[in-house]
């Protein structure tokens, strides 16, 4: 019985020995490659504030070259990369409020549009700050002119308010 036992303890470290070598391993090497790239967008330096001015409650007004105020703003690609630019506009803010709608507006509400061709069509900004496209592809050092119309409410006070616009900058 004795003699057994030794057996199978031998046989136990013979394939201990056997289980340890399957486990040899080689080793390889990938070569893995990356360029930076950049994203950015500037606004022309003679840009930055829209000023619609006093407008009558129940009317239009734009910055489009057929509206009165013949103000457009420029923004352009100084990254390294084709960029496509998206654009959001806020709720408006001061006194009492005004929501954006995608409809007519009506009391406290307003609607805000934009468009980038001197083709006027314009694209509504229906959600508070969600994105639109406005340029689907913008090359590097090129610029993207932006037109605003707004539509005041049919009832407000009448304080002075104010719209943020964003412009946002991706990879086309």
């Amino acid at each position: 019985m004795k003699s057994f036992i030794a057996i199978i303890c031998i046989l136990g470290i013979a394939g201990t020995g056997v289980y340890w070598e399957a486990f040899g391993a080689t080793t390889g090497t990938i070569t893995a490659t990356i360029t930076a790239r950049s994203i950015s967008i500037v606004r022309d330096a003679a840009g930055g504030t829209i000023t619609y001015g006093a407008v009558d409650l129940s009317s239009t007004t734009t910055t489009d070259p057929a509206g009165l105020n013949d103000a457009n703003e420029k923004f352009g690609n100084n990254g390294s990369v084709t960029e496509k630019f998206s654009i959001a506009s806020s709720d408006a803010s001061g006194g009492v409020g005004w929501t954006i709608t995608a409809g007519a507006p009506g009391s406290n509400t307003f609607r805000h549009s934009f468009t980038t061709t001197t083709v006027v069509t314009w694209q509504i900004l229906d959600i508070t700050d969600t994105y639109e496209y406005a340029s689907s592809t913008v090359d590097v050092a090129a610029t993207s002119t932006i037109y605003m119309k707004i539509e005041t409410p049919s009832a407000s006070d009448y304080v002075q308010k104010t719209i943020t616009i964003t412009v946002l900058a991706e990879q086309a």
